[in-house]
């Protein structure tokens, strides 16, 4: 499959990203996000570690935290910051 090279305008490259990737995103995302749902509801409630858990668990939920954070905070950056710099008046 070949990738056309991104739009160099930076509004065509904003509806670029939103199209090519935040879509794909949202289409893609549901079935993972309610199967985890599922999972945490059943057995954690949240991402609090169980009494006693194991060294491994623990990296995982502390890695699973940091990335869930990290990624609020960069559709928030793009929403709230990066986008609206192009979009028209």
């Amino acid at each position: 499959m070949t990738e056309t090279s991104p739009p160099q305008d930076p509004a065509e490259l904003t509806r670029h990203i939103e199209t090519r990737f935040h879509a794909q995103h949202r289409e893609r995302i549901p079935v993972p996000a309610q199967t985890a749902e599922r999972v945490e509801t059943v057995h954690f409630g949240d991402l609090a570690l169980p009494e006693g858990a194991c060294g491994t668990w623990t990296a995982l939920y502390t890695g699973l935290s940091e990335f869930l954070g990290d990624l609020e905070g960069h559709v928030r950056l793009e929403n709230d910051v990066l986008f609206p710099q192009f979009e028209p008046a």
